[in-house]
């Protein structure tokens, strides 16, 4: 199913910019994530992410990153193709297809043990997740969700897992000064380096739509033929004036 999935434009951008990112590892939901809120200029994101660039580091990864498995030539983690899958179950149940971003969004946010679920459901209920992104996202209501999701993540052949939370305990004596001050600047340089990335490649994209679907240049006039002179305009007149 992943092979020929109908995406929109917005979503195969950010699958691109997170594997130039994120190479040579498999994309993952956190980090399609992030590239989505690159590529998508119409989403209400600041409503959306309730993090900081530090507790976006600090969330888990996919429970499931083994390789093998790719969509539109991308390789993913194994979490996120199960993600896709039920944004493709959901799209096809609801009649939203190509999968809008805001779908593939409650795909990548369908199992709770996810990256990008873990991420966005800090400080948040479930249901209070899923009302934001169909609300800032999604912008529109989806009826029957709470229902049609894990019937999507069972025909997906995924399954729910429990929330893992990431292990914070540190030995005292493991502890220094300048060592959290480092590691918040590089994260912070990484997470940005990472939207530049994103800005770099849809940019490139609409340059090559420009190219390829503009308009036609207009052809140069023909340069103008040599006057006639005096004697030929006469030698014209001549046979008119007998």
């Amino acid at each position: 199913m992943l092979a020929g999935m109908s995406l929109h434009p917005d979503v195969r951008a950010a699958l691109r910019a997170a594997w130039a990112f994120s190479a040579p590892e498999p994309v993952g939901t956190r980090e399609l994530l992030i590239a989505l809120a690159g590529t998508d200029v119409t989403g209400e994101w600041d409503r959306v992410f309730p993090a900081t660039f530090d507790e976006i580091d600090s969330t888990p990864e996919d429970p499931e990153p083994a390789t093998g498995r790719y969509c539109r030539h991308v390789p993913v983690t194994d979490t996120c193709a199960v993600a896709l899958e039920v944004a493709g179950e959901l799209g096809t149940h609801y009649g939203l297809l190509p999968l809008p971003v805001g779908l593939v969004v409650l795909g990548l946010v369908t199992d709770r043990s996810s990256g990008a679920s873990q991420l966005l459901a800090a400080g948040r209920s479930r249901a209070d997740l899923l009302g934001v992104v169909q609300a800032d996202l999604l912008r529109a209501g989806l009826p029957g969700l709470s229902l049609a999701l894990p019937q999507a993540l069972r025909a997906a052949g995924g399954y729910a897992r429990p929330v893992r939370r990431p292990v914070t305990a540190t030995p005292l004596h493991a502890v220094s000064v300048a060592a959290p001050e480092e590691s918040r600047s590089t994260r912070t340089w990484r997470w940005l380096a990472m939207a530049l990335i994103v800005a770099i490649v849809v940019l490139g994209l609409i340059t090559v739509s420009l190219y390829l679907f503009g308009p036609a240049p207009t052809p140069p006039a023909p340069p103008p033929g040599p006057m006639p002179t005096e004697g030929a305009t006469l030698a014209l007149a001549g046979p008119h004036l007998r």
